[in-house]
């Protein structure tokens, strides 16, 4: 066959292939696309997340780990979700009953405020299961916030921020209710555990609620968080609203 003979078919394939080819299309995805079995949490408020892993990913062929992960354990999945190229944020989504989106006081990248008390910061946490896991076996650490790596807000290294007793109940305790549009002084006490800017945002359900009366916890549409272990019957945003307002 001669050269002419060849470069013609050739050229009539690709044709061929580009009138008909569809369009490419980005569709969303996962950004916590791991194994389930990372997604694994405690439920007794004594095994560690990493345990969990364990029991998980041996109890398709263990009965013992099966056993074990169904009494102590449970999937609480997370998901990220981007649109295209542009790394369009569709939110979070949630498998299971204990984490959330509330933040306590501070963000992660209010670090750079002198005054705040932002709490111990740990780059590179792959997952909110595994940041968890550093605020169990962090013995002063109550609450946890995670943020993964490369989100459209900030494109940073994943942040896992733990937070004491102290840190959480003080920004429980400052009330953000009539301050929107209102410039807090920097001398006022209460900048120490709580960003006072955030009274301006309280719009909705953006901030907890006691009463009517909102709190310094909000929601932030980055992080995901939760408390230092995943109990079915507690939810703190409610059993701390109750010892507020009945004290």
């Amino acid at each position: 066959m001669s050269v002419k003979r060849l470069l013609s078919i050739f050229i009539i394939i690709t044709i061929s292939f580009v009138s008909t080819a569809q369009p490419f299309s980005y569709q969303p995805f996962s950004y916590d696309s791991y194994p389930r079995c990372r997604s694994a949490v405690s439920t007794d408020g004594q095994t560690s997340n990493g345990l969990c892993r364990s029991y998980c990913e041996k109890s398709e062929s263990n009965s013992v780990a099966a056993g074990n992960f169904s009494s102590f354990c449970q999937i609480e999945g997370v998901y990220l979700s981007f649109n295209g190229p542009s790394g369009t944020w569709n939110g979070i989504s949630f498998e299971g009953k204990c984490f959330d989106q509330w933040i306590f006081g501070y963000l992660d990248e209010d670090s750079q405020q002198e005054i705040a008390n932002v709490g111990r910061i740990i780059r590179n946490v792959e997952s909110a299961s595994i940041c968890q896991e550093h605020c169990q076996n962090d013995e002063s650490c109550k609450q946890w916030a995670w943020r993964a790596k490369g989100e459209p807000h900030h494109n940073l290294d994943s942040s896992c921020q733990l937070k004491t007793s102290e840190m959480v109940n003080r920004a429980f305790s400052i009330s953000l209710e009539g301050l929107k549009d209102k410039v807090i002084p920097p001398t006022d006490e209460r900048w120490m555990w709580c960003n006072m800017t955030r009274g301006s945002e309280c719009e909705g359900d953006q901030c907890v609620k006691c009463r009517r009366d909102a709190r310094c916890v909000y929601k932030s549409e980055f992080h995901i968080s939760g408390p230092k272990w995943c109990r079915p019957t507690w939810n703190s945003i409610r059993h701390r609203c109750d010892e507020l307002t009945n004290n």
